[in-house]
């Protein structure tokens, strides 16, 4: 009978490739209690979930260490790679055509990516300002924006109340010194404390910023609590500044208010992970989502990247976007149950939440090459 590893070893979370799973959401879509085995390949010993019908594959613990990110036994760090995207799609030719003129740029221009990449003039940009965005969409068109890679994306939550959420992005830039990295904080808040429940007579109520540094420290509090990460795979090289001041864009026309209960920081984190990760599925960019299940409250213990059956399902969801979707639904329960005679706001937060990811999927495909310099 195989024991159970050393609680204090260091382990990984990593995914058997070749159990792939098409099966339909239903009732039993939770995971078994896990079994203790031996994998075939290694001879150690691992923790096995069986992978409910949606989730792409089962998670393995093992004792074998990996870079970056050693994880602790007792972390409970769970850690998922993006499945491959099978299904035809019409934005695939401007997905292909955009890593086409890529590649033609590294191969033209790639003597020069020792010049200074730089970000954006300002380092701290008030987004909800159409004189910041415009100078964050003009930093974002400029040609050297060929050679700046996204590598790493957070989901981070102040610890205290009333919990601000906010999204980190990390890019890096080639350089023959070893190269550059820049780190973007973005979120959404509030003008005032005394207009934080939206409505028509407060549509100035909302500033979303954005916060660029050179090292993590200046975009992230010490005690600051890191939800999820996405960690992009060597040689990605789809998802640049231009998509983000697209999006950014789209979400001041369509929901340039702030209201407590819906639009607020939660939600527009969710709209900027959910973005990125759906951008990784569709250009094939290998990713890894990773998932801290530890958290106080239980925010984002591992049933919620489990789908919910009888929800809608999208084939490019996987499990960082599952993950995404049942945080802004268990928000907007909890907030209808505790107001339930509150009129919402005019436009219901699903409806703007769809259009936005449908311009995400597609359309923004075809504006990154219709506003492009390059």
């Amino acid at each position: 009978m195989l024991l159970p590893p050393d609680r204090s070893q260091k382990i990984d979370v990593f995914l058997d490739p070749t159990s792939m799973s098409s099966e339909e959401d239903s009732g039993a879509a939770w995971p078994t209690p896990p079994q203790f085995l031996t994998l075939p390949s290694s001879g150690s010993t691992a923790y096995q979930w069986a992978s409910p019908p949606n989730l792409p594959r089962p998670q393995w613990f093992t004792e074998r260490p990996r870079r970056p990110g050693i994880l602790e036994a007792d972390s409970k760090l769970l850690r998922y790679m993006c499945p491959p995207f099978l299904h035809a799609s019409p934005t695939r030719g401007f997905i292909l055509k955009f890593l086409g003129d890529v590649d033609r740029q590294h191969s033209k221009y790639g003597h020069l990516c020792g010049f200074d990449f730089g970000g954006p003039p300002s380092k701290n940009l008030q987004l909800s300002s159409q004189i910041y965005m415009a100078e964050f969409f003009a930093w974002a068109l400029l040609p050297s924006q060929y050679f700046v890679d996204l590598k790493q994306v957070y989901w981070c939550k102040e610890p205290s109340a009333p919990g601000h959420e906010y999204i980190l992005l990390r890019f890096d830039a080639s350089r023959p010194d070893g190269g550059r990295t820049l780190w973007f904080r973005l979120e959404r808040d509030s003008t005032s404390w005394f207009r934080i429940f939206g409505g028509r007579n407060n549509r100035n109520n909302c500033t979303d910023f954005l916060k660029v540094r050179d090292d993590l420290s200046g975009v992230m509090g010490s005690k600051d609590i890191r939800m999820a990460s996405l960690e992009l795979g060597q040689g990605s090289k789809f998802i640049k500044p231009i998509h983000l001041a697209l999006l950014q864009g789209f979400l001041q026309e369509n929901a340039p208010v702030y209201d407590l209960f819906t639009f607020n920081c939660w939600w527009y984190a969710g709209c900027i992970w959910e973005a990125v990760a759906l951008w990784c599925r569709q250009s094939g960019t290998t990713t890894w989502f990773e998932l801290n299940s530890t958290l106080p409250g239980g925010q984002s213990s591992v049933e919620h990247v489990t789908p919910v059956p009888g929800r809608r399902r999208d084939p490019l969801d996987w499990a960082p976007t599952t993950f995404a979707q049942n945080l802004l639904h268990a928000q907007l329960s909890i907030a209808r149950r505790a107001w339930p005679n509150r009129k919402w706001t005019d436009t219901p937060v699903e409806i703007v939440s769809d259009d936005i990811r449908h311009y995400v999927t597609e359309k923004v495909h075809e504006d990154v090459l219709q506003y492009r310099r390059w």
